[in-house]
């Protein structure tokens, strides 16, 4: 939380039980902060007079919290708390017995709040935070002004209909939020909103069940649109109560500033996008679980990423690749040149054989051993071959774009020099660039053809890559050969 706690009254007073390992526990005076926007964290304040606590709360890195706060008309809030880092310790000494008091903070991972609901109906209304997504950007918004009163300006909201979710509305929030110097700053908030029959009797349950569904559903929505679209919190309102959480170990920039992205840095084009997230939910949900995952990870890696730099964004996409040529690899049962252990085992053995019969061959013994350890790779189908038959077979077109893997200044190649740390020219910079964009587009691709949408509906395609000017394009056999030894060295 970038804010001054001593600047803003606490969201709550209590006493709290701090607890770490599986045994151990505190209680402390306790404050409480809750986000105001998406831009803060959860924060919490402990105060204690008693020396030993600041010993033995230095015995873990990591705490958890539980706190049952009951209010004057005798309303019980219970707020759970989990990966508490404790910092910003502050000592004062107190000169009428010289003993100390001792206050220290901490941001939660994650925050879970139940309260009491006075007014109760049947099934449950969900609204989960998020960050922006310029394809779900809704034509109506809502804005609270710092006096509280709410304006509704705009007119349709954006709807979509996601699998057991039933109908999802995308509204976006403005709140005007008055500063410690008196300045208001007004912050956006993306919500989605939607009721559902099943009632709800716990975060856990809103974790597992409800959670996983939406979350699967923005991150083809982040992929489509090019930019990360996360769950910062919910308000769920169900069985009598109100669930709420934070997700501490996330914050988004909710500053109304100019816009930082727009629809021509998205993979799909808005008029697209409905069709889309229909096709690749569906292909999405119809992989296994594992598979699902791999994917997941391949999407993650071509995201923004705001302190990356030319060399990390070359290996996050090489990576990516990796990452779904090891999924085509499992569906294809490609994985060994010898599929049964039991047949390798006795074939390896004959090659040690071989080896050592010829041990001549070798300056030393070290040689030759280390040619043994290599054995195994031996046993893997070498990466380019799986990759060519996974373009062949999912026909996916890339004679476009810079090759992966060729000879000389191939895009693995690159990646290589990176992975062993060797040094790359000043004449070969611009080179990198143009690999990191050609690296990106490649990754996107094979993603798009894993969730069944042709490439040549999405804004990635040649004709239009070459039709909106694509800079990566230019030039590129004069980029790939200022491009110098390629191979890793020695």
């Amino acid at each position: 939380m970038k804010r001054s706690y001593k600047e803003v009254e606490p969201s709550y007073r209590s006493v709290a039980t701090l607890s770490w390992e599986e045994c151990d526990s505190v209680t402390l005076p306790c404050q409480l902060w809750l986000p105001r926007h998406n831009n803060e964290r959860p924060y919490f304040r402990f105060e204690s007079t008693d020396i030993l606590h600041r010993q033995i709360l230095g015995n873990s890195p990591v705490y958890n919290i539980c706190i049952e706060f009951v209010d004057l008309a005798g309303e019980t809030t219970s707020i759970t708390g989990f990966g508490i880092f404790l910092q910003d310790f502050e000592i004062s000494f107190l000169s009428s017995d010289n003993s100390s008091f001792t206050s220290f903070g901490g941001e939660a991972d994650e925050l879970f709040l139940v309260e009491e609901m006075l007014d109760c109906f049947s099934g449950s209304r969900f609204e989960f935070f998020l960050g922006d997504n310029v394809l779900l950007e809704p034509k109506k918004w809502r804005v609270t002004h710092r006096n509280g009163n709410v304006e509704i300006r705009g007119h349709d909201p954006h709807v979509q209909n996601i699998n057991t979710l039933g109908e999802v509305t995308f509204e976006k929030r403005y709140y005007e939020i008055e500063q410690p110097d008196g300045a208001i700053a007004t912050y956006s908030k993306l919500v989605a909103t939607f009721d559902n029959q099943k009632e709800m009797n716990s975060s856990l349950q809103i974790s597992k069940e409800i959670f996983p569904l939406l979350d699967d559903y923005l991150l083809l929505c982040s992929f489509a649109a090019n930019q990360r679209t996360q769950i910062f919190g919910w308000e769920i309102y169900s069985s009598g109560k109100v669930f709420k959480a934070w997700y501490g170990n996330l914050s988004d920039q909710g500053v109304i500033t100019k816009d930082k992205h727009d629809l021509r840095s998205s993979v799909l084009q808005m008029r697209d996008f409905s069709n889309f997230i229909k096709q690749a939910s569906e292909s999405f949900t119809n992989l296994s679980k594992p598979e699902q995952k791999i994917v997941r990870q391949a999407i993650h890696r071509t995201q923004p990423a705001p302190h990356r730099t030319v060399e990390s964004a070359i290996l996050s996409f090489f990576s990516a690749i990796e990452s779904l040529i090891l999924l085509f690899r499992k569906q294809k049962k490609l994985e060994f040149t010898v599929p049964k252990s039991t047949h390798w085992k006795k074939l390896e053995k004959k090659i040690k054989l071989i080896i050592h019969e010829n041990s001549e061959y070798f300056p030393s013994d070290e040689h030759l051993d280390s040619l043994i350890k290599m054995l195994p790779s031996l046993r893997r189908v070498p990466l380019d071959i799986v990759y060519s038959k996974c373009l062949l077979e999912r026909n996916i077109d890339l004679s476009d774009l810079w090759p992966v893997f060729a000879e000389g200044a191939s895009l693995s190649k690159i990646r290589n020099r990176l992975v062993h740390g060797e040094k790359f020219e000043e004449a070969e910079h611009d080179a990198l660039f143009i690999a990191m964009d050609h690296l990106e587009i490649i990754a996107k691709r094979i993603i798009l053809s894993f969730l069944e949408w042709p490439t040549d509906s999405s804004n990635i395609s040649p004709s239009y890559l070459s039709t909106n000017g694509w800079s990566s394009y230019h030039n590129l056999n004069e980029i790939m050969s200022r491009v110098g030894r390629c191979d890793p060295p020695e």
